[in-house]
């Protein structure tokens, strides 16, 4: 499946009031919270996490580099299960697979604790291994983040797993309720469609009637097959593909906003922003602006 079908439906699930409910409830019962992520570890937003250390390690540089690093190798080994691991730091991550209809659109992360209290040994081992990944944060930060971050023990944070396990099973058949069941791979006419759309959609002002023809059947025809088949419209479909690549240029390229506007296949200005704000969250200037921090 795409990577825009597989983004597109994880943003689905993140507004469900379903998640909302279960976020809420998991921090009051627990104390931790809990982190929506696609399948390459990037957040639904830019709020901070609540365990202090976490955000240190976000504001400095090279701790925002490291973690999300060990994320996504954390996330690359996870296989079909859910997983734990331990950052050099000394705080746990745990990582829950989200998955719609057989498909890995995303995980949930509940993080940032420790299953024993913090000793100096720990924090010294903890020093070492931060300086030899040229993290030096300001004195006392790592002491006080290790010895005040919570403490979850070992049994503990394994139900807490299952809870959340259960949850994601819940929430993911909640957002596969709300769409046609989604086939493992694309029917033809679909991957057809798709694949015109990519090598189109950037250099010219297509529209669902064009690719239809293109495909030889009515535009009646395909937009539902390719709404039962991706859980997108045509045009969700289109604008997001034009949407990740304008974001990808952005964040590894020089070239200018309005080069990237017109070179992903936007018509305006005012409708690349307007387009790249609801689907990224920002503005394409802010991101260009943030890009050596990633979203």
């Amino acid at each position: 499946m795409p990577r825009v079908i597989r983004r597109a439906l994880f943003e689905k699930l993140g507004r469900l009031p379903e998640w909302t409910t279960f976020h809420e409830d998991f921090h009051a019962a627990t104390g931790l919270r809990l982190k929506l992520v696609d399948e390459l570890g990037r957040r639904t937003s830019t709020s901070p996490y609540q365990t202090a250390l976490c955000c240190d390690m976000e504001e400095h540089p090279a701790g925002r580099a490291y973690c999300e690093c060990f994320r996504q190798a954390m996330l690359a080994d996870i296989g079909d299960a859910s997983a734990q691991a331990t950052c050099d730091a000394g705080l746990v991550e745990v990582a829950v697979p989200l998955r719609i209809s057989g498909m890995k659109v995303g995980y949930l992360l509940f993080l940032g604790f420790r299953t024993t209290p913090a000793a100096e040994s720990d924090v010294k081992r903890a020093r070492h291994l931060l300086d030899k990944a040229g993290i030096s944060l300001p004195p006392g930060v790592l002491e006080d983040g290790l010895r005040n971050s919570p403490v979850i023990a070992r049994c503990a944070g394994g139900a807490y797993m299952r809870f959340v396990e259960m949850a994601a099973r819940q929430i993911s058949e909640k957002l596969t309720a709300h769409l046609s069941p989604l086939p493992a791979t694309l029917p033809p006419l679909v991957r057809r469609a798709c694949a015109l759309i990519q090598r189109e959609a950037l250099v010219k002002d297509i529209d669902l009637a064009y690719v239809a023809g293109k495909c030889a059947v009515s535009a009646g025809h395909l937009s539902r097959i390719f709404h039962h088949s991706t859980g997108l419209t045509f045009r969700e479909y289109l604008v997001r593909l034009r949407a990740e690549h304008a974001r990808d240029l952005i964040r590894h390229s020089a070239k200018s906003i309005t080069e990237i506007c017109f070179e992903s296949g936007f018509q305006s200005i005012s409708q690349f922003n307007r387009v790249f704000r609801r689907i990224h969250g920002c503005a394409p200037r802010d991101l260009r602006s943030s890009s050596s921090g990633g979203l």
